[in-house]
């Protein structure tokens, strides 16, 4: 910088390094070309919530990752799907399921595990002693999980009516139509793990949507109402809008895992019963006692007299007005991302940058140390002030 000869280089270098402070939107010439708005999903909306940059980089510029061989977590997502998509499909072709023997349900994951197990071989997870001990273990989980969605549905009135549902333009299950600030509607799509469906007497239809995770996740409710759990509402939704006489029930991610507990006991029973509930459905359910007592957890939602105990569910209205917020949040995404907002702008949550979890982090120049660095707070909410919200909800 003090070189005259080297200054306007000195200085064009260091503004590279650092990324502008207000940088222009994207022009509607860039934004035709660089996206899809077509091929709209929660994960991809979800993407844009934590940071438009990221959605930029991901959905906009979709840089191709070098691929190594190894096992990583997208490879460790595809084998919980599939694994559970193929044991579902067998199970459901099954008389007696789900009122099987821990013997037959295991038996009924080794043949949907068989073609995987194939192509083990071929891939990371057969390269090595250590990848082949993963490969089991994801076996062992595979099995566990299968054997607690057995149990769950034997002392369950819901049943499932779809694995791996896609819904959207050109599948099965129609799109769900986001709205638009402008009058028109966005079509979302995606692909619903497992859809549960109690047949009330009344004709009403209670649908249920399930989403597998491999670690541990629940549903925040703060993060909902900053875009960043999208899933789950959008899709229950989306179930509803294709099954007649629909009432949304409940919304839930199911854990992929074989739990470690701690416990004293060597009772055997005892031991099922404690994994059992570290593996229960977790996320929102309707507070109607109906859909209460048609699930597998009715023993800890309903009073002696039947009713469901206080702050169980979710009234009607605030299931609703949590239907609505998610579509009224994904349909303004979408105009921000036609408008061309892609400047680094990550959500802070309970004082974690997005930034930790971005794969693209190292691309954009974002410096929260820097004065005015831009930064969306996410608002902490309790549950309770999140229900009334949902409540209000017009």
């Amino acid at each position: 910088l003090d070189d005259p000869q080297t200054a306007a280089q000195a200085r064009r270098l260091l503004d590279a390094l650092g990324a502008p402070a207000e940088p222009a939107p994207l022009s509607e010439e860039t934004v035709r070309s660089l996206y899809r708005f077509t091929r709209l999903s929660a994960t991809r909306l979800e993407s844009f919530a934590r940071c438009p940059f990221r959605h930029f980089v991901q959905y906009g510029l979709a840089p191709k990752e070098r691929e190594e061989f190894e096992v990583d977590r997208r490879d460790v997502g595809t084998f919980c799907h599939r694994a559970m998509e193929r044991y579902a499909q067998l199970a459901l072709a099954t008389a007696e399921w789900p009122n099987v023997s821990r013997k037959v349900s295991d038996a009924i994951m080794d043949e949907a595990l068989a073609p995987i197990r194939e192509e083990w071989a071929e891939g990371p997870l057969g390269a090595t002693a250590a990848s082949r001990a993963e490969g089991e273990a994801l076996c062992r989980a595979a099995k566990r999980t299968a054997w607690t969605y057995a149990t769950q549905m034997a002392e369950s009135d819901f049943r499932t009516v779809a694995v791996e549902a896609r819904f959207g333009p050109g599948e099965k299950l129609p799109a769900l139509e986001l709205p638009r600030q402008n009058g028109k509607t966005a079509p979302l799509g995606g692909k619903i793990d497992r859809l549960d469906v109690f047949r009330a007497e009344d004709g009403t239809n209670y649908v249920r949507v399930v989403d597998y995770k491999t670690g541990g996740i629940s549903f925040d409710f703060s993060q909902a109402a900053a875009g960043m759990q999208l899933q789950l509402p959008l899709y229950l939704a989306a179930a509803a809008n294709a099954e007649k006489n629909a009432r949304p029930a409940a919304a839930c991610y199911g854990r992929f895992t074989d739990p470690l507990i701690e416990t004293d006991s060597r009772d055997g029973e005892t031991i099922e019963k404690k994994i059992g509930a570290e593996m229960r459905l977790r996320g929102v359910l309707l507070d109607d006692p109906l859909a209460a007592q048609a699930s597998e957890d009715r023993a800890s939602l309903l009073n002696k007299d039947g009713s469901l105990r206080k702050g169980a569910g979710l009234s009607q209205r605030a299931m609703d007005g949590l239907l609505k917020q998610a579509q009224r949040l994904a349909g303004a995404m979408v105009d921000a991302i036609e408008a061309g907002e892609a400047a680094p702008c990550p959500t802070r949550c309970s004082g974690k940058l997005a930034c930790a979890q971005c794969d693209f982090a190292a691309v954009c120049g974002y410096d929260a140390r820097r004065r005015g660095a831009p930064v969306r707070e996410v608002e902490k909410l309790t549950k309770e002030e999140a229900v009334r919200r949902l409540e209000e909800l017009e």
